[in-house]
Formats: structure tokens, C-alpha cells, sequence
């Protein structure tokens, strides 16, 4: 009785495994095979859905100000470049194992784990951390 009850609670799980992998996968592909920059109107979108808070928003119009211009750029081997004008920027990112969170960390910052909302090869939509320490952002494709 006892397997049957351990079989029937962690089925569920080992069946989640591969597909969060292929999700980890997929993303990481599509991040790292483009170069990318914001899109500040749905990145305005989202925060008018989510924002509790007028300081969040005040940080992102001014980081997507700062960007102007500028892109990011996914390394397959996890490192991080933005490149502005007149400064290269560097980082780290990650995806969580299970796909749920975009890491994103820059110059000695913290690590920001942004909940991803949806992703596709002309989209990446990440919503605002659980700790309200960032802005939501949405990455486009650059043209370069």
C-alpha cells in the first residue's frame, strides 16, 4: 500500500523533470542565438498590471533610458554583456532548473530571479521579482 501511495504522490514529478529541462533548454537556445534589447511599451504593460509600488517604475523608465541604443547579449557559456554606446556592462545569467526564473545579474549586483511570463524566439517576457527589487523586462530582438 505504502509503494502505491509513494508511487501515485512522486509520478507526478518525474514526468515534470524532462519537460522542465526542455523548457530550460529551448529558452537558453533562443537567448543565446540572437542579440536583444527592451521593449519599454510592453515592459509598461506588464508593470501597469503588476506595480504596487510608483519606485519600480521610476527604475525602469530610467534603465530603459540608459539603454537606449544599446543590447544584450546571452553567452551560451552563462556571462552576460550589454553593450551601450559608450559602455560594455557585464553579468551573469541563469535559468532556474525547473524554467520557472530568469537570473539575471550585473556588475557585483545581486542576483535578480525574474518569474518568466513567456517566451518565443521574438519574445522573452519576464515579470517582476518576488522581491520587488527590479522592474519586469521584455526582451525583442535587436537589429544590429
Amino acid at each position: 500500500m505504502r509503494i502505491i501511495i509513494l508511487i501515485a504522490v512522486f509520478l507526478p514529478f518525474v514526468g515534470c523533470a524532462p519537460k522542465a529541462a526542455k523548457n530550460t533548454e529551448k529558452l537558453s537556445e533562443i537567448l543565446t542565438h540572437k542579440r536583444w534589447k527592451y521593449d519599454g511599451e510592453t515592459m509598461q504593460e506588464i508593470l501597469a498590471i503588476n506595480n504596487q509600488d510608483g519606485k519600480i517604475e521610476q527604475r525602469m523608465k530610467r534603465n530603459i533610458s540608459q539603454m537606449e541604443g544599446g543590447h544584450f547579449i546571452f553567452n551560451p557559456d552563462g556571462r552576460l554583456q550589454i553593450l551601450l554606446p559608450k559602455i560594455n556592462i557585464r553579468g551573469d545569467w541563469s535559468i532556474d532548473a525547473d524554467g520557472s526564473h530568469l537570473n539575471l545579474k550585473v556588475d557585483g549586483s545581486i542576483n535578480v530571479k525574474h518569474p518568466i511570463i513567456e517566451y518565443n524566439d521574438q519574445m522573452i517576457k519576464l515579470d517582476i521579482d518576488s522581491k520587488g527589487t527590479s522592474f519586469p523586462r521584455v526582451f525583442v530582438p535587436a537589429e544590429i
